[in-house]
Order: C-alpha cells, then structure tokens, then sequence
C-alpha cells in the first residue's frame, strides 16, 4: 500500500482546496495540527469516476489528514460520518470514495496497533492467568527503569513467577525443564522477533540465536531463563507454553473473494476463513504451535486438519496441488502479540496467505466453530480476531491486493496499448494509432484501482 510524506507545497495546496470545501475554520485546524502529524499521501492514480471516457479520466492524490483535537464546526453542506457500512452516507459515497476512505480507516488502525507495543501480552485477557503486574506503555522496555502506575505496588519490577498447572501434566519429553538452566541447547535457539519497531511487520528470513538478542534473568526463581526481547509484560515464568523463549507457532491464513462482492473495496470483498476457539471463545485464524522436525506444508495441513477437520486440510492440498515448497506464501514471521505472553516465554508465528481461488469447501456442514467472515472492521468477529491475528489478517489483505494489482497491471499492459510508470511521475498512456491517448479498458478498471504509482511492492 503507498504511504509516503507530503512536501510543504504540496500540503499547502491541498489545505487550500480544503479551505475552499470545507471552510476557513477546518484549514486552519488543519494546518496547526500537522506538525506532529503530517498527511500521508494513500493513494495516487487511477480512479474509476462515471465521467471518465475513453479518450478522457480522472486520476487523484488521496491525502490521509488525521485529526485528533477538538471537533472542528463544519458548513451545512459537510457533514462528519461513520466509517462503516452502517452508515448509508459512507456506503453510498460517490464513486471512488468508499475505496480511498476504506485506505484511511486502514492505515489508522495499523498506527494505532503498532503504537501499542505488546499491549495483548499486558493484558488479563489469558484464561487462567494469575493478576500482571500492570506496565505502562513507557515502561516495557528493559532499558527504561520501571515506574509502577498502581501507588499501591512496590516500585521495583518484580512480577510473579508462574507456570499454568496443565505444563507439568504434558508429554515430559516435549516440555523443558522448570529450571532454565538445566535446558540444553536453549540460547542457541532461534528467535525470529525483530526489535525495529517502526516495523513490527517486518520479515526475517533466517532469525537470530537467543544468545545474541536476548538477555537473561540474572536471580530469583526464573534465574538464567530468557527475557521476552519486546519488554516487560507484568508476568514471569513460562504460563502457558511449553518452552523457555520463542515457542514457534504457524498461522495459515486463507481468504477468498465474497460470492457476492466481487466489485467491492478490499476490506468489503475479501473474506477470511476463521475458527472459534474452544478456550476463550473468540474467532480466530485456525492456527497452532509447530513440532519439532515439521517442514512448513506439513504444519499447515496439520494444524488446519486438527483445527477444522479433514475437509480444510485436504481442500487446502488441492489447492496447492504437487508442490512441496510453500515458503513463498509466507508473508510474515516474527514475535506475535499473545495474550498468554510472559517475561520469559513467549509465542512467535509463521503466517502463510492462500487465496481459495477455487472456492473449494473448507468447512464441514453445520459446523459451527468455523465460518469464512468479512475482513471488514464492521464484522463483529474481524474486529475482535484473537491475540495479534486482525493485524495479521489486515496485513494479508494488503499483500493480496498488491498481487492483485501487479497482476492486473501486467494483463492490461499486455493486452492493450498502454503501459503504466512505476516513477514518480503522472500516469502515462501510449499514444493509439490516431494520436489519441487510451484509457484503462473498463474490465480491468471493475476488478480495482491500480496503484502502481509510489507503490513499494514487496515481492516475496
């Protein structure tokens, strides 16, 4: 997706065009809050208008201005509404709107998460999870000295060690022993986590042993075990995870295209297989905890059979046919944001993106901890996915599009006679046979906008 800074010319243009629709008022509220918070540009390009022709179109820069002061009083021809389809104002916006305004929503909900630094790991969210010591938002960090924010709690960092009863009933051979330091081979382990959090999105292909990122408890009773290399999470010990540090974990995330939405903004079109979970009761991406020696297909297929039975496994092989590698679908791998996160033990994921082109029958008849639900913030079960997995959906829906994208652009430029810039420039046709331009054709226009312009594409 295209996000990039807007220059002070082309800022102050933009908030004169603003001046002129919406009032004085709204400029100038405008302007004085854009020093810590200046406009991203979301979009530049093509926009399918009912005016277009085929000799003559539109083509726009979206700004994404945020504003968080005051509600500004606006004219009586504006009018602030919301952003859902709810709505019937922003579901019926003119043209093109509804998809830029969906682009906006988008990329507020991403800053806002990002922001956050593993707020679901500081949470009371984990079933059968003893009280956390709370943390701050400028406390996580272990280099940042902890200030409690409860005047009835000690100063001091110093959270309860604890380990979920059901660790010590396991397979003992699958579980490490309670003392970290009796663990062989623990700090060569690989943590995929990435400390760079202006991108918490970002993928590393090949992790880093603990002993190099990680520190280590240095005394009392979680002694010699690994610090979660995020910070601080309010609880010691391994909860409810079997492994001191990184318990590496896939996420299959499969998605299709709603029967009935095909001309639809992203988030309003594309529809995300999900499972209910059995402890907490939210939806969530059918996903679990890798074994030793599993090879990525393998984990896949086993986790979608256990999860949703043999019907999603066996759809999911059909869809990938003879091929072994499925490391190309892999979109993401880092340290996930769980609610069961400690200290010392923590939750890392693989997501892999498959599109069900074929509309193959994931789920069972009648079943009812499964269902395909709209990646759409007005679905109560998106909304509220489990854990990190909405962000993790949002962030295959942005891939999926820019596949989409590059694959429309690359069938119009071979079909027709015009070819797309991907510099920083305005949109170029080629000139037809009689000297006039040509537009995009209105068949690739309906399948969606092309962003190739400021577009950075991550080719995976």
């Amino acid at each position: 997706m295209l996000t990039s800074q807007v220059d002070e010319e082309e800022t102050e243009s933009t908030l004169q065009i603003i001046g002129s629709k919406l009032g004085a008022e709204v400029k100038a509220a405008l302007k004085s809050s854009i020093d810590g918070n200046p406009p991203q540009i979301i979009f530049r390009g093509y926009v399918d208008d009912p005016r277009n022709t085929d000799n003559a179109w539109l083509e726009t820069t979206a700004y994404h201005f945020h504003h968080e002061g005051p509600q500004l009083s606006i004219n009586k021809s504006t009018a602030w509404i919301e952003m859902h389809s709810g709505d019937r104002r922003f579901r019926g916006l003119y043209g093109f709107h509804r998809s830029l305004a969906e682009k906006a929503r988008y990329q507020c909900e991403l800053k806002d998460s990002e922001r956050r630094i593993h707020r679901k790991a500081r949470s009371q969210e984990a079933i059968g999870y003893p009280e956390r010591l709370q943390v701050s938002d400028d406390c996580v960090s272990w280099d940042t000295e902890f200030e409690s924010s409860n005047p009835q709690t000690a100063r001091e960092y110093d959270p309860r060690c604890w380990t979920h009863p059901s660790v010590g009933k396991a397979d003992p051979s699958k579980v490490d022993h309670k003392d970290p330091t009796q663990v062989q081979g623990l700090w060569l382990r690989i943590t995929y986590t990435s400390l760079d959090q202006g991108e918490p999105l970002e993928f590393e292909y090949n992790g880093t042993p603990l002993s190099e990122l990680v520190g280590r408890e240095h005394d009392g009773p979680c002694a010699g075990a690994p610090k979660n290399p995020i910070g601080r999470t309010g609880l010691r010990g391994r909860g409810a995870f079997f492994k001191w540090g990184p318990n590496q974990a896939a996420d299959p995330i499969v998605m299709r295209v709603h029967p009935s939405k095909r001309d639809a903004p992203a988030s309003a079109r594309l529809q995300l297989l999900a499972w209910k979970r059995p402890d907490t009761q939210e939806w969530s991406i059918p996903g679990g905890i890798l074994l030793d020696g599993e090879d990525d297909k393998e984990a896949v297929l086993r986790i979608l059979s256990n999860r949703l039975g043999n019907m999603a496994a066996n759809s999911l092989a059909r869809l990938l046919g003879d091929e072994a590698d499925i490391s190309d679908n892999i979109f993401y791998r880092g340290y996930s944001d769980d609610p069961r996160n400690t200290d010392n033990a923590w939750t890392e994921t693989t997501a892999y993106r498959f599109m069900n082109t074929n509309n193959l029958p994931f789920i069972e008849e009648n079943a009812c901890d499964a269902a395909w639900i709209d990646m759409d913030m007005d679905d109560a079960r998106f909304r509220n996915l489990y854990g990190f997995h909405r962000k993790l959906s949002m962030k295959a829906m942005e891939e999926e599009e820019a596949r989409r994208t590059r694959r429309i652009t690359s069938r119009s430029s071979t079909s027709t006679r015009v070819s797309v810039s991907a510099t920083r420039g305005a949109r170029r046709a080629r000139v037809g046979e009689r000297g006039e331009p040509l537009s995009l054709p209105k068949r690739f226009a309906m399948l969606g906008n092309i962003e190739a312009e400021f577009r950075r594409v991550d080719v995976r």
